[in-house]
């Protein structure tokens, strides 16, 4: 009878969800039977809202991929495989971000690391940053995290839009406004990196991230050896001690 009630359900508001939930319960399936339930409750009370001008990090239906919890609670490094926007002072390169600390339930330490093509060419420059999970809109789990995404700027509020079942790939979006177009990430854990991304997640991101596609992960990313920001600070300041000065005419 439950089983039925959650298909029922299903069938009305998400079919993405309804992957979800055949999935998880599967997986665990007592536990996973009654969040699923939940879920799908909240969505029923919710359905005369109209969802057509919402952005998909927003948008009721897909709340039960966005579960910011879930995603910190994946260990290991995770790459940027894909995004949709270009940064000009800082090309994208071998992105990546890991865990190194739970301080509590919404405040985390991660380590940051990427390719500095104009200063170091096969090595990544890594720095540590905060974690803060938050919710946003009517989401009533952790749905957004804010963070430094570059030493060099202030943190920044980004949003899950999708988390595969699997945890095998996710989507964060920029916060933004219903009129501002998405500048999205693509992620997987470095565990299935080098494969192809999951029919699924990349539906959701070539649907909802529109631009150039940018190839940020290369498999070669895994092996380059890593140097802390202040290190890089000092190579640099020791190059421009010893760089003869230039001769007056």
């Amino acid at each position: 009878m439950l089983l039925d009630r959650m298909l029922y359900l299903n069938s009305r508001f998400s079919p993405m969800c309804a992957q979800k939930a055949m999935f998880t319960m599967a997986r665990i399936p007592s536990l996973y039977i009654m969040l699923t339930f939940l879920c799908l409750s909240h969505a029923e009370t919710t359905a005369k809202k109209d969802s057509s001008d919402v952005p998909f990090e927003e948008d009721y239906q897909y709340f039960c991929y966005q579960n910011a919890s879930d995603a910190v609670a994946i260990q290991g490094k995770i790459y940027v495989r894909i995004q949709n926007f270009k940064n000009p002072k800082l090309p994208p390169l071998c992105d990546s971000a890991e865990q190194v600390a739970k301080l509590n339930n919404t405040h985390y330490i991660y380590t940051l690391a990427a390719v500095v093509p104009m200063f170091l060419n096969d090595t990544l420059v890594k720095f540590n940053t905060s974690f803060v999970l938050s919710m946003t809109g009517n989401h009533t789990t952790y749905n957004a995290m804010t963070y430094q995404y570059a030493s060099n700027e202030p943190p920044k509020l980004r949003k899950l839009m999708y988390l595969s079942p699997e945890q095998d790939c996710m989507i964060f979006v920029d916060n933004r406004t219903t009129t501002e177009k998405p500048k999205c990430q693509l992620l997987q854990p470095a565990n299935y990196a080098n494969g192809s991304i999951p029919e699924m997640c990349l539906n959701v991101y070539n649907q909802n991230c529109p631009g150039e596609n940018i190839t940020v992960y290369y498999p070669y990313c895994q092996g380059l050896q890593e140097i802390t920001l202040e290190a890089l600070s000092k190579i640099l300041q020791q190059k421009r001690t010893t760089t003869p000065a230039t001769e007056v005419c």
